[in-house]
């Protein structure tokens, strides 16, 4: 999941430096562990998919979202996310599909 490089984020091209990656990968660590141990709290899930979307890591967010998705396959919100993130990874085939 770990998928911390350069993304093309609001028109930009951001680059990480040392230490922000850091961060950054010490931030991914900590919401990986607590949405493995809470895969049923909402809120957790969705600040754990808006924290990764906002810092442009589609598939960090990506992932997030198939885990609610797995649950509840017909929640048209997270089906609207998984839209979302699927366009900005380029993955323009069917976003509904698992």
């Amino acid at each position: 999941m770990r998928t911390i490089h350069r993304h093309q984020h609001a028109g930009r091209l951001r680059t990480f430096s040392k230490d922000e990656k850091d961060d950054v990968f010490a931030a991914c660590r900590l919401l990986e562990g607590e949405v493995a141990r809470h895969p049923d709290d909402e809120m957790l899930l969705k600040a754990a998919t808006q924290a990764y979307f906002t810092h442009g890591l589609y598939t960090n967010a990506l992932h997030v979202i198939d885990i609610k998705l797995a649950r509840t396959p017909d929640d048209v919100t997270w089906l609207f996310g998984k839209g979302c993130v699927s366009i900005q990874i380029g993955a323009y085939e069917d976003p509904s599909s698992p």
